[in-house]
């Protein structure tokens, strides 16, 4: 599906001049065009061989192009089939400019919320993969994991690109934890915002916070979805692992000390910074999630 916000125009601008400037082509502006009229020939940029020829200027240029009307700058790029961008796909719908104004389709999270878009399939390790045409697909953690890892200090991509098993260390507490997607896949970008502001991934999992962009052959495809799970159970997953979660805090601790434990019965935000290093890489485990980690 293409980009609602992408928009076509025809340009014209000026071969000769130093500075190439496409301007829209519109009939409201023509009469005051004197690249248009004989008044062409007084411009300084025109080449004396043309300075006798018919209007309009035999320099003057025309091209489509495409440009985004929810950026705030508009920018012209080349005409090209829309399929071949984002913007020509559903990949559109984790651009920056789209999410801007569409936010409300996929809101942050909200309080103990557990929200599974029903769009997108799960992993069992607590990922979400959203299988688009073509073969594309973007993918990121699930709520669960956000909300373990919420307060995160930083974040890493260990595979930035090509074929392999999209991995990303959070740390948190000063403790490293590593969370690998189960299937390989071509990784062709990751999300530039994990670098400068890794909770922007934890606060919008399903939207903003996407981790990586890919693409699949048709047998992986195949191969994938037999590990996945619908958005209901992935729902019921992340209730039972927070169900998990809480009986193992409070067996471990002395009644009336267990840590990190929120109004309602849920698990703090964050939790896993909270722990001592040993027992949050012990917790995290036991949900089932791809991790490992590290002392800094």
């Amino acid at each position: 599906m293409q980009c609602p916000f992408l928009k076509e125009a025809r340009v014209r601008w000026c071969r000769a001049a130093g500075i190439r400037k496409p301007i829209p082509d519109t009939r409201s502006d023509d009469a005051a065009c004197r690249c248009l009229s004989e008044a062409f020939r007084d411009c300084p940029w025109v080449s004396p061989e043309f300075r006798r020829a018919a209007p309009p200027c035999p320099h003057l240029e025309h091209a489509l192009v495409q440009y985004c009307e929810a950026s705030p700058l508009t920018r012209f790029v080349p005409f090209s089939e829309p399929l071949l961008t984002r913007c020509g796909s559903d990949a559109h719908k984790y651009c920056d400019f789209y999410l801007d104004i569409l936010r409300a389709a996929r809101p942050p999270l909200q309080g103990h919320e557990f929200a599974a878009p029903e769009d997108l399939l799960y992993t069992r390790n607590h990922w979400w993969i959203d299988l688009q045409e073509q073969g594309l697909c973007h993918l990121g953690v699930d709520a669960f994991l956000a909300r373990l890892l919420s307060g995160v200090e930083r974040a890493g991509i260990l595979t930035p690109r090509g074929a392999a098993f999209p991995a990303v260390v959070f740390t948190c507490g000063g403790t490293d934890f590593t969370a690998t997607f189960p299937a390989r896949l071509r990784i062709e970008a990751v999300n530039p915002h994990l670098r400068l502001d890794p909770r922007r991934t934890l606060r919008e999992p399903y939207s903003a916070g996407w981790l990586f962009r890919g693409s699949l052959a048709e047998d992986q495809t195949a191969v994938l979805k037999t590990l996945l799970v619908s958005a209901s159970e992935a729902r019921r997953l992340m209730e039972e692992d927070a169900r998990m979660v809480n009986e193992t805090l409070q067996s471990r601790h002395p009644a009336g000390a267990v840590p990190a434990m929120a109004d309602g019965g849920l698990f703090e935000e964050g939790l896993l910074g909270l722990l001592e290093p040993e027992e949050a890489l012990r917790l995290l485990s036991e949900t089932g999630s791809a991790a490992a980690g590290r002392r800094r």
